[in-house]
């Protein structure tokens, strides 16, 4: 994320004024990261808080994704099937966070 341009992103979106009240303002990590161009957070801190915000986004997203689908099966965009038996969750939940770490 900061090797990718975040900081320059978070300085423009700050620079042309938006506040909480806009949607583009709620972007995962910005909050931090204009903190952090405030004087108000290290960029360490910033780039740890934004991190925490987004495993706790993934955490939101991982429940939600758990009630949306059948216990037993989920089909995944690239046509792979997750068969899942019985009721224990942490076997979604570790290949969600699989497929999540993948992606980032």
């Amino acid at each position: 994320m900061l090797k990718n341009g975040a900081i320059t992103e978070a300085k423009i979106i700050k620079d042309l004024g938006l506040t909480p009240k806009n949607t583009a303002y709620h972007a995962l990590g910005l909050k931090e990261l204009i903190a952090y161009l405030d004087g108000k957070l290290s960029l360490d801190d910033a780039s740890d808080k934004a991190k925490i915000a987004t495993a706790q986004y993934a955490k939101r997203q991982l429940t939600w994704f758990k009630y949306q689908f059948l216990q037993d099966k989920l089909i995944q965009p690239n046509i792979s099937v997750f068969t899942h038996s019985g009721n224990d969750s942490s076997t979604f939940t570790n290949f969600c966070k699989e497929k999540i770490s993948q992606i980032f």
